[in-house]
């Protein structure tokens, strides 16, 4: 798959024309030729470009000449190819070819690897999917001018994201709600409600929107997971739902009619996928069956990302980076939980920093915003707070206000929080 005049015009051009030099250098590369002579003219034209050396017949025969390379007559019968016409066309034609042959090549290899009973699935579906992914994005469309996007009207400077309440109050009007296609990390110590508070937007976005809710839960089984989202509703310690001991008929009636309520929200759980690669395929295979409003992932920590000589700290960054793109590519916002370091607890307040993201990496960086939930230490001991009181700190925003906190009531025994001082 191929086509050798193409490649005969673009390399011609690339000599005789300095403004097609600079298309065909910053588009191709050597495997995008696939004619032999044809890579070893275009890496010298290349190497030439880079030791700033001008492009004429003349240098590339005197490099030629002094690499003991025989293709002087060849270079000059080259020539005669070049085109006054639009050089991009015959870039986008050579792009076209090449891509097709790596997608050749890709599909050779799937059929060894997939025969390969070592190498998982989700491993294998995943870097195929990558594969393909590089391979179609290819183009020489990628640099838009500004007057190209403009369209005279200031309304369409907004941003068009889809993006949806989070339910609380505060926090809704101060970032406006969660975006499409963002990765929002929501952090906390271990016990300080970052499920609850999960589990608290998932419900008021699957209430409120017609779309499905994935959640994929690494710490907690789905049954425990749907019996927090019962207790919340009903307003009764998760204990008793637990044990079915049950005070009175009256609260019996009240978990019954929560029950009936969760079980019709389109929250789908999955509780037994860990690999990075798995849990990105469930949620592709999910996002091509039904319109997904929200993915949930808690906690990343548990995530495995097994990756030869790296450091904990590098796999952590990669799952981000990997949540973030997920998140680009299916146009959703993906909310996921990470615990913090026990370096919160040393301070007087116990306010976490960015720093204090476990393992974290490049975490932060990967992240659209980074919410952190603890409660003020110090002002519980001066009783300058009740026990119910905790803050939700946006402590990074990619794309808005940060560092602002946000009071809210947390009610643990039936884990649900509320705007503060809301009945």
């Amino acid at each position: 798959m191929y086509n050798e005049q193409t490649e005969k015009i673009v390399l011609a051009n690339s000599i005789m024309y300095p403004s097609s030099l600079l298309q065909v250098l910053e588009f191709l590369s050597e495997p995008d030729f696939y004619i032999d002579k044809h890579r070893l003219i275009f890496s010298t034209i290349k190497t030439l470009n880079q030791s700033n050396i001008t492009i004429t017949t003349s240098t590339i025969i005197s490099y030629f000449n002094d690499n003991k390379i025989d293709l002087i007559s060849y270079l000059l019968d080259l020539l005669d190819s070049r085109t006054t016409g639009n050089i991009k066309l015959y870039i986008d034609d050579l792009i076209d070819y090449s891509s097709r042959r790596k997608l050749s090549k890709l599909i050779q290899d799937t059929n060894q690897l997939i025969q390969d009973k070592n190498y998982s699935l989700d491993k294998a579906c995943f870097d195929i999917d990558n594969q393909i992914k590089a391979i179609n994005s290819i183009s020489t469309n990628s640099l838009i001018a500004m007057k190209d996007m403009a369209t005279g009207r200031i309304e369409d400077v907004a941003e068009s994201k889809k993006f949806y309440k989070t339910g609380f109050r505060d926090l809704d009007s101060a970032i406006h709600g969660i975006f499409c296609g963002e990765l929002i990390i929501l952090a906390a110590r271990p016990k300080s409600g970052k499920t609850a508070m999960a589990g608290n937007i998932t419900c008021n976005i699957a209430e409120n929107h017609p779309g499905h809710i994935l959640f994929m839960s690494l710490e907690m089984k789905r049954n425990q997971l749907r019996r927090r989202f019962i207790s919340s509703y009903a307003g009764i310690d998760s204990f008793v739902l637990k044990t079915g001991n049950f005070e009175n008929e009256d609260q019996k009636i009240r978990a019954e009619v929560a029950m009936t309520k969760v079980d019709a929200l389109p929250i789908y759980i999955s509780d037994s996928v860990f690999e990075l690669e798995g849990i990105i395929n469930t949620v592709k295979r999910f996002a091509s069956l039904k319109k997904i409003d929200l993915v949930v992932i808690d906690y990343i920590q548990l995530v495995n990302n097994y990756i030869k000589g790296a450091s904990r700290e590098q796999m952590v960054s990669e799952i981000g980076r990997n949540f973030k793109i997920m998140a680009a590519d299916l146009n959703i916002p993906v909310l996921a939980l990470s615990q913090l370091s026990r370096a919160v607890e040393a301070r007087p307040d116990g306010k976490p920093i960015l720093s204090d993201l476990r393992e974290s990496g490049a975490l932060e960086q990967h992240a659209d915003m980074v919410w952190f939930i603890y409660q003020d230490k110090k002002a519980l001991e001066k009783h300058d707070i009740d026990d119910t009181q905790y803050q939700l700190d946006v402590a990074a925003n990619r794309d808005g206000k940060a560092g602002f906190e946000v009071d809210l009531t947390f009610h643990k025994i039936y884990t649900k929080f509320t705007n503060f001082m809301e009945v």
